[in-house]
């Protein structure tokens, strides 16, 4: 095997806001790698401070990422690499790297292109209307679905995480970000009505016959100005409904032809035990930053052998561990 290592963020001069986890994420990655007798090559921006490493090769990078890939991918056979799902960054990179006949360790475009768009994901979704919050996409100026609610979320319908997600109480509100959207060329945006209780995920090995979940974590979520803010996340988490979110996430994974490799799920719990998903990030995600280190076994051999439809060792995690952002 001749693995090539990407974060998408760390590849760019101008991904701050994604950087601090992007970085992290693919610190622990490497890490994980560097352990293990893989032929490896990770490249990063020359913007970044390179990761120390024993075996693992290095190429930093001085020019555009789609350059770089167009001109080296046929010197490797298989890639693992982390993206964010707005604008379809993760999809579109996806797509461009399987051309090439090169294994993904993760999720086909295909799987990349629902998940990144949550409109989609829900309609895909259909049978399980139960664990999903009312959708409502929007591509034009079109006001009545908050006339009789009280509070609302207003965010991209592509977006990654908390990015310009927001705490709509009124129509004036509404239009004020509709009109920021416009500026920032956000064109496509969904309203849902805002649920109160505690912010969950859930960490997952997928492949096309099983699903292994991992851990619960909970995420640090805070809202200034009627803005939503991503902190970070305490992994494991334990909840009374654990196992019961367990057994939604493994169901609704399921559904999503060709989900692949490490996958993040994230949920609302109600104080009246409502279970709700919000999205399905088919990606690494940060909680993967702790849970490399607390593991009683490599993470990245369990993403392979998941990968290649094996059954991966048991994955216990020593401790708990907290991740700021």
């Amino acid at each position: 095997m001749k693995l090539l290592v990407f974060e998408y963020a760390t590849t760019e001069k101008n991904q701050e806001s994604l950087s601090v986890e992007g970085y992290n994420i693919l610190k622990s990655v490497i890490e994980d790698l560097d352990n293990i007798d893989i032929d490896t090559t990770y490249i990063i921006s020359n913007t970044f401070t390179p990761i120390k490493t024993k075996n693992i090769k290095k190429i930093i990078l001085n020019k555009p990422l789609y350059s770089w890939l167009k001109e080296n991918l046929i010197y490797y056979d298989t890639c693992l690499f982390v993206a964010p799902s707005e604008n379809n960054i993760q999809y579109n990179l996806t797509k461009f790297i399987e051309k090439y006949n090169i294994t993904i360790l993760g999720s086909s475009s295909h799987a990349s292109y629902i998940t990144s768009n949550k409109s989609k994901t829900y309609q895909l979704l259909n049978s399980k209307k139960k664990y999903k919050i009312p959708l409502y996409e929007i591509n034009n100026l079109n006001h009545t679905k908050i006339k009789n609610k009280k509070v609302m979320v207003l965010k991209p319908n592509t977006g990654t995480s908390t990015t310009e997600t927001y705490l709509i109480k009124n129509e004036k509100e509404y239009n004020k970000i509709i009109k920021h959207y416009e500026d920032i060329n956000i064109t496509s945006y969904i309203l849902q009505e805002y649920i109160s209780g505690i912010n969950l995920s859930v960490s997952i090995l997928v492949n096309n016959e099983n699903s292994y979940p991992i851990c619960l974590n909970m995420q640090k979520i805070e809202i200034i100005n009627n803005k939503f803010k991503y902190n970070g996340c305490i992994t494991p988490y334990e909840h009374k409904l654990k196992e019961k979110i367990f057994e939604i996430s493994k169901d609704i994974v399921n559904e999503i032809p060709f989900l692949k490799g490490f996958i993040g799920l994230d949920f609302i719990i109600t104080p009246n035990d409502i279970i709700y998903l919000i999205e399905i990030n088919s990606r690494i995600t940060t909680p993967y930053i702790i849970i490399h280190k607390l593991s009683n076994v490599n993470l990245i051999k369990q993403i392979i052998k998941v990968v290649e439809n094996k059954i991966p060792e048991k994955i216990c995690l020593n401790g708990k561990k907290e991740f700021n952002k």
